[in-house]
């Protein structure tokens, strides 16, 4: 009985240290097969994403920027943070057309390159009027860039790659996102305001001058057709509309991430903007480490437009934490888990369904208004910060946890409709 008693212990003991040792590998296995397939210039466009993104740290600093370093009111803020949204709405709008026309080369060269110079120019004035014509001059430069590169991704990838490449480039923007705000709270802490300008400027340049060097070689020229570029041609897809409409009202809540949330950790809770950034760090580094395996993973076995339902369910109930708890610390927790896994879900999703509805002449109208249903949701999302005043934060997010279910609600609706080209592993 001993021996046998010794054997079973022996054996189990075996079993889990070669569970251990394979554990690894099997986690580097998955990395490893999330990426098989991806060309090098998506790699290279990942890159360029990635030190892009890394100097944005102006938006997510912007109202706290507002607030705490020019002293505006609750509703001087939102006018101008509905500047920047007009801004980034006649980017998305232009850069969809302009691409069709010219090419998604010409385009990205001119957003990157355009955007050092624009950036540098904000630290010419603190002024109300200023602020509120410049973030639409800057955003809408910045933000052709938004369907170049999405056209960019769909012109090297095929279609068992495409939404892992988008995928990738997210994971670089998440990557970028979460390391620029962690330096810009350590900026603004130590050096002050100013620096986050002259940051977003040069690494704009750099990523810029990196395109330029990479693509100017074999960059692709816009198929002609008779029919003339235009972003009509995917707004008069009306089932792809509404699809906009409803995922629009998700947005909407999904971009109090850095409306609310950070005027909420430093103006009602009291914190410095380094928790700010560190919130946001830790919300981007969530998403870099876990998109590419779950969306390699999900992509195989679900489809399209179920991934886009959930992904938005789990945003609604990262503000229904925010509602729930009292205790900061569980609140932004369990709201960071489920917003990123939520975006993680959803966002690559609804440009795959983009891709798919649209074919080679009228790609840069499909991705230009994607890209303008972010930027509508930017211009929408500020006047929650009217709401908080009138009420309060708490009823907020209780607020947008509906707003998020509605758009859940809406697209399951249409879910029959949008079926036959949604599914993302046909």
């Amino acid at each position: 009985m001993f021996f046998v008693s010794k054997y079973l212990v022996k054996k189990h003991i075996e079993s889990y240290r070669k569970a251990l040792i394979n554990a690894p590998l099997s986690l580097v296995d998955i990395y490893r097969r999330s990426i098989d397939g991806l060309t090098p210039k998506v790699w290279m466009l990942a890159l360029i994403t990635l030190v892009n993104r890394s100097g944005s740290m102006i938006f997510p600093f912007l109202n706290v920027y507002l607030k705490d370093g020019l002293d505006f009111s609750m509703h001087s803020i939102a006018i101008v943070a509905f500047c920047y949204g007009v801004g980034s709405m006649i980017g998305a709008f232009l850069g969809g057309i302009l691409v069709d026309k010219y090419g998604s080369y010409k385009v990205a060269s001119f957003s990157l390159i355009g955007s050092f110079v624009v950036f540098l120019v904000f630290l010419v004035s603190t002024d109300f009027y200023f602020l509120c014509v410049w973030s639409i001059v800057a955003i809408t430069v910045a933000d052709l860039f938004r369907p170049a590169v999405m056209v960019n991704i769909g012109e090297h990838s095929d279609d068992k790659t495409l939404t892992r490449g988008i995928s990738l480039i997210r994971m670089a923007m998440n990557l970028g996102v979460a390391v620029g705000p962690l330096a810009a709270g350590i900026l603004i802490t130590y050096f002050g305001y100013h620096w986050i300008f002259i940051v977003d400027a040069l690494t704009c340049l750099g990523a810029g001058l990196i395109y330029v060097k990479y693509f100017h070689q074999g960059a692709i020229t816009p198929i002609k057709s008779e029919k003339k570029p235009s972003i009509i041609t995917a707004i008069l897809d009306l089932p792809f509309l509404f699809f906009m409409i409803f995922n629009l009202i998700n947005l909407i809540a999904f971009f109090q991430i850095i409306e609310s949330i950070p005027l909420y950790i430093t103006d009602e809770l009291g914190y410095s903007p380094l928790v700010v950034s560190l919130f946001l760090f830790a919300n981007g580094f969530m998403i870099f480490l876990l998109e590419l395996p779950l969306i390699h993973y999900i992509e195989q076995r679900y489809r399209a437009i179920d991934c886009v339902i959930v992904g938005i369910v789990l945003i609604a109930l990262g503000y229904l934490c925010l509602f729930l708890f009292d205790n900061f610390i569980i609140a932004i927790s369990l709201y960071s888990i489920f917003v990123a896994v939520g975006e993680i879900i959803n966002f690559p999703f609804i440009t795959t369904i983009a891709h798919k509805r649209s074919d080679e002449s009228n790609r840069g109208s499909y991705m230009g208004t994607t890209a303008l249903l972010f930027s509508i949701a930017l211009l929408i999302s500020p006047f929650c910060l009217n709401f908080i005043e009138a009420f309060s934060y708490h009823w907020a997010w209780l607020l947008m946890f509906g707003v998020s279910l509605l758009g859940a609600l809406g697209i399951w609706i249409l879910k029959r409709e949008l079926d036959k080209k949604a599914n993302a592993s046909s």
